[in-house]
């Protein structure tokens, strides 16, 4: 059986070699009898001539016969040549899938468009601003939030103390070379620097226990990437990609994953939710299952009512008292909790575009 599978891969490489060449030939063939036969049968190479005669039989056929029979020939390899490149590219687009999904999504991502149009940086400053530094309280009083409160545990969560075990194992986890934060710290260094994982462990439930943490751990780097070259350099039309320390971002991974097992363990996530959901594409998941409900009623003509709900910028406009609302409610552990409402007081970036620093915003 793999002896069938060799052969039948070796031969369909041999046969992929050799259509490109067949196409060549055919075409060739095509242009020397166009010659031929604009200038009436006058071909002055008689070699070649001789050559078309023989190999064509042309001298029981007509030239304008056998040229298009050529032409067939050589769209029909074209196509055969098509089909091979789409089988190859298939099979290209299946590994990368199976090795790393994230690259392969970015991949498909062919269209975008990089541009070097900065915004107006006093006008970008004052829109981050005017959205980030002005502290909000969340509506204490809607009525839904009683029936949030009736959903949430009464397990309550113990308080959680970081080992050099929870860091070894999540920082297998940590992307070797993705952009860091301003420590300017790669994840290759903190994953493979395995002697220092015990001191890690000590510092972070040091953190964790006492509420505290250094200013360069809670600053963060924020790029600015235009969505759409054709509108404006208006301030709304740029797409945030925030890079955080990661010392910082290996920090936080423990409590949330801590969160996570906690919230799973008393069925609190719900069956819904696509976000920060593991083992899940989150956005590109809905996009396909929104794509395959229109195919279908397109097919088969089905009437359709569908319904989507854009919140204008639904993440960086939520309040960290509702956050930390949440995390009570939800029974997460009480050292988590503290730590992180006297941290968020700490929270600024750096505004960053085509390599030129905006300004520093504070996150309140």
């Amino acid at each position: 059986m793999l002896k069938e599978k060799i052969e039948n891969h070796i031969k369909e490489n041999t046969e992929r070699k050799r259509l490109p060449a067949i196409h060549e030939v055919h075409s060739k063939q095509v242009k020397d009898l166009l010659n031929a036969y604009l200038k009436e049968g006058k071909l002055k190479n008689e070699k070649l001539k001789n050559s078309l005669y023989k190999k064509d039989n042309l001298e029981e056929k007509i030239i304008t016969e056998t040229m298009e029979k050529l032409k067939q020939r050589v769209i029909a390899t074209a196509k055969k040549i098509e089909r091979y490149e789409g089988r190859i590219k298939q099979y290209r687009e299946n590994v990368q899938f199976r090795r790393n999904q994230h690259l392969f999504y970015r991949s498909l991502d062919e269209n975008q468009v990089q541009t070097t149009v900065l915004p107006c940086k006093e006008k970008t400053l004052n829109f981050w601003k005017e959205l980030w530094e002005n502290p909000v309280e969340h509506n204490k009083t809607a009525s839904w939030i009683k029936d949030i409160q009736k959903q949430a545990t009464r397990n309550k969560m113990e308080n959680i103390i970081i080992t050099t075990n929870m860091v070894a194992k999540l920082v297998k986890k940590v992307k070797n070379w993705s952009a860091p934060g301003l420590d300017e710290l790669h994840g290759y260094r903190l994953k493979h620097l395995t002697s220092l994982h015990h001191r890690m462990a000590t510092q972070f439930d040091e953190m964790l226990q006492n509420a505290t943490s250094e200013e360069l751990l809670t600053a963060g780097r924020t790029y600015l990437i235009m969505k759409d070259p054709e509108k404006s350099t208006e301030p709304s039309n740029y797409r945030l990609i925030a890079c955080l320390p990661t010392m910082f971002k290996h920090f936080t991974r423990i409590l949330a994953n801590s969160v996570f097992n906690h919230l799973m363990e008393n069925s609190l996530y719900p069956v819904e939710q696509k976000g920060n959901y593991k083992k899940s594409r989150g956005t590109k998941d809905q996009l396909l299952t929104d794509k395959m409900v229109l195919k279908n009623a397109k097919r088969w003509k089905t009437n359709l009512n569908m319904a989507w709900i854009d919140y204008k910028k639904a993440f960086d406009s939520l309040p960290h008292s509702w956050i930390n609302a949440c995390l009570e409610n939800f029974g997460i552990s009480k050292n988590i909790c503290t730590f992180l409402k006297a941290n968020m007081q700490k929270w600024k970036t750096v505004l960053t575009a085509n390599g030129e620093n905006f300004g520093e915003i504070n996150i309140r």
